[in-house]
């Protein structure tokens, strides 16, 4: 269809599209005219008007001698011109080029901002709250946002990505917002609303030939962030296991150990097989049965876990897996374990559970 008007434009139209579309080079045309008449103008007036030196005696010398220095440093030739007209068309010339060069200044400045801006790079101050802040980019990380705007969430919380080599958006969402900044920086952090943020996911520099030197960078990171939001949930990625102590004195809420997840991994794997495919669905969004987090429903507030797991599977189907209270996982070998109210449930269902509240407990 564009193909068929962009045919049947007149040709007049056909041309202001281009014009249009190539603003600077017609600028640079309509400059370059506008010297030529008036450099010509000054020329005829001023030829034989200096004893001398006649700087304008041919045309080429007029442009030679008083082009270049009325565009680029104002009245600051050798002879001035003479004549009413000469003078009119040499301050003509000389605010030409000031505006030429302040116009085409301003719309390369703008263009490049567009351009950043067409590609995802947010350049103001976020405005989201209770984000979720991801800190260090890396192509691995995408599948973090497939995860985070799966299909199977109910409610979807904004995501912001900050990393100071980030080029542009993995992915057009209304609620992702990129930032090319140092996350270490107060205020790039201050600009991503970092203040507001319910969580930080802080992903390690694995292209870094140094584990330690990866692993220091991170530390940074979250120093900055329990620096201006001591509440905000942190979960560290930390690629070698010594050094999960200086996070935990840091305040990190969890420090995934990727090479200790990896090993065991593969122990399990080789001890059953299949376990590998069954953790990965497990903690994928998608189809299969996936691990959500929900307070303890208040029926249940005083009961076991049996009694919690054996309602879940009979009411709802869905396995119960294990208890977060104060901060401590109880997992189901603990099947006396009483809840108490404020307690978080783990549990494996097809979607994402809604209504527990509701759910009755036993007589």
């Amino acid at each position: 269809m564009r193909e068929i008007l962009r045919h049947t434009r007149m040709p007049g139209q056909r041309l202001l599209y281009r014009c249009r579309r190539h603003p600077v080079i017609v600028l640079t045309v309509l400059f370059l005219l506008v010297v030529v008449v008036l450099s010509y103008g000054i020329h005829i007036f001023e030829c034989g008007r200096h004893e001398e030196a006649d700087d304008y005696e041919t045309y080429w010398k007029t442009v030679q001698t008083i082009i270049p220095v009325l565009v680029i440093s104002g009245m600051d030739v050798r002879e001035l011109p003479e004549s009413l007209f000469g003078l009119l068309c040499s301050y003509l010339l000389m605010i030409c080029g000031i505006l030429y060069i302040a116009v085409v200044t301003a719309m390369i400045t703008t263009e490049s901002i567009l351009f950043r801006l067409r590609r995802g790079i947010s350049m103001g101050k976020i405005t989201f709250e209770r984000h979720i802040l991801i800190c260090g980019w890396v192509s691995r990380a995408r599948d973090i946002l497939n995860q985070l705007f799966a299909a199977d969430l109910k409610e979807h919380s904004p995501v912001v990505i900050v990393d100071q080599h980030i080029e542009e958006s993995p992915m057009d969402h209304p609620l992702l917002k990129v930032i090319k900044g140092d996350p270490t920086e107060m205020a790039v952090l201050e600009q991503v609303n970092a203040g507001q943020a319910k969580s930080a996911i802080i992903l390690a520099d694995r292209e870094n030939g140094d584990p330690n030197a990866a692993d220091a960078r991170s530390l940074l990171i979250v120093l900055a962030i329990e620096t201006l939001q001591p509440d905000i949930y942190s979960c560290v990625e930390v690629l070698n296991p010594d050094n999960k102590r200086h996070f935990a004195r840091a305040g990190v809420d969890e420090v995934i150990s990727v090479a200790e997840i990896s090993n065991r991994l593969v122990v399990q794997a080789a001890l059953n097989p299949g376990v590998s495919n069954l953790i990965s669905d497990m903690l994928s969004f998608g189809e299969g049965e996936e691990i959500y987090e929900k307070p303890v429903p208040p029926a249940f507030v005083g009961k076991t876990f049996a009694d919690l797991a054996t309602n879940l599977m009979r009411q709802r189907h869905m396995v119960l897996i294990g208890v977060r209270s104060e901060g401590v996982i109880v997992t189901s070998n603990r099947s006396r374990w009483r809840f108490k109210a404020g307690d978080m449930v783990f549990m494996l269902a097809e979607d994402e559970p809604a209504g527990l509240e509701k759910l009755a407990a036993p007589a």
